[in-house]
């Protein structure tokens, strides 16, 4: 008796006992498990895609911002021709110059 009061208080005992109630358990347990998790899954992607379009929509309008932003310093620092010193432009304009 000593032999067996040792397997019923050790974990060994335990562990099969669990294995096997999981065992016998499963069939039923998985399709009601993935029942459940199923749409929760469908919805989480959901989600995912909802969050990805709008990170694109958000990256684009930053990027239009920027453009934007370029553009107009680059046209800050091209250096400004004043009106004066322009060439006129016309088919008199080389007459006009030498005269």
């Amino acid at each position: 008796m000593v032999v067996l009061d040792d397997l019923i208080e050790s974990r060994i005992v335990a562990g099969v006992a669990i294995a096997a109630g999981a065992a016998i358990l499963a069939p039923v347990l998985v399709p009601v498990v993935l029942g459940v998790a199923r749409p929760l899954v469908k919805s989480a992607i959901k989600a995912g895609f909802v969050f990805y379009d709008r990170g694109v929509e958000a990256v684009a309008q930053i990027r239009e911002v920027t453009e934007d932003l370029v553009a107009e310093v680059k046209a800050e620092l091209k250096p400004a021709v004043p009106q004066a010193e322009e060439a006129p432009a016309g088919p008199n304009a080389a007459s006009e110059a030498t005269s």
